[in-house]
């Protein structure tokens, strides 16, 4: 059973027409989501009278993610009536699904919609949205930046665990997932944290060892999903070289399938050098060298 499969069977066992009263019925179009951390989430359809309470099921699905965990970005999604999506706009998202996958995070913009499910045929939200009115909002320009002292501890496992959370639920595992505020009070003093605070909003969290001699090794460098795909961890990385002139090499690691991770990281020079375990993972093992 792929994927599909089960956002379908899954959608498909809240479809039951139902009127609720005689201003309300629900359960006439369905919707089940796949979010980032591979979890399924399920809606329905509800219409009232007069405009109290209408959602088309893709936002109650939505709704329903982030309720219960927090998450805004949706990997896939599928959406119908008495059948699957068979081409044309059978299984399209309206106007309003779109605008609220768009404002919350750009990382939606590649959310896989289902077109035709006999044959699989997709779509990206991207694709349907190429020229949004709201990107200009993701800029980054009012970016600043202060050192983490012992009193941001419970501020960093809030940012910690919000950027980690997919992580833990993939793998099963993730060091940096669920600390205590003490354990995080102890690697504040001993592993030296910047914040990367977005207009206001403390959002990003870079943690680095220095090795001597130049030599530098990131433990840490994670967004919250919802300020992911802004321009924030290149410049993180970007004000890092800028506040240790003395560089010479940096050195991290991240999941192997972790694609977009890695891919992310060559963008800002890194190069691969090969892989280990990390537990019951397997990470690759980055590199940056300075030019002379």
């Amino acid at each position: 059973m792929d994927i599909w499969e089960k956002l379908y069977e899954r959608a498909a066992a809240e479809y039951r027409p139902t009127n609720i009263s005689p201003f309300f019925e629900a359960h006439h179009v369905v919707s089940a989501i796949e979010s980032e951390s591979g979890e399924i989430f399920t809606g329905f359809c509800i219409e009232g009278a007069s405009g109290v309470l209408n959602l088309c099921a893709e936002r109650v699905a939505i709704l329903d993610m982030y309720h219960h965990s927090g998450q805004v970005i949706v990997k896939r999604m599928i959406a119908f009536r008495d059948k699957a999506p068979c081409g044309g706009g059978s299984g399209m998202p309206g106007g309003a699904c779109r605008e609220l996958l768009m404002q919350l995070s750009p990382k939606n913009r590649y959310t896989e919609i289902m077109v035709d499910y006999a044959i699989r045929s997709t779509v990206t939200l991207g694709e349907l949205m190429p020229m949004w009115w709201g990107d200009e909002r993701y800029k980054t320009e009012d970016i600043t930046y202060r050192e983490a002292v012992p009193a941001d501890a419970a501020l960093l496992v809030d940012i910690y665990d919000r950027a980690f959370r997919s992580d833990y639920i993939r793998y099963g595992e993730c060091p940096a997932y669920g600390r205590t505020v003490e354990r995080m009070k102890y690697s504040i003093l001993n592993h030296p944290k910047e914040i990367i605070i977005c207009g206001g909003t403390p959002v990003c969290v870079i943690s680095a060892d220095d090795c001597g001699e130049g030599n530098y090794r990131i433990g840490c460098l994670c967004v919250v999903p919802e300020y992911q795909c802004r321009g924030i961890g290149g410049r993180a990385i970007e004000h890092f070289r800028a506040v240790h002139p003395d560089w010479r090499r940096i050195d991290l690691v991240t999941p192997a399938d972790k694609t977009d991770n890695i891919s992310f990281y060559r963008k800002n020079g890194f190069e691969v050098s090969g892989t280990e375990s990390d537990g019951n993972v397997i990470v690759v093992k980055l590199f940056c060298e300075k030019k002379d």
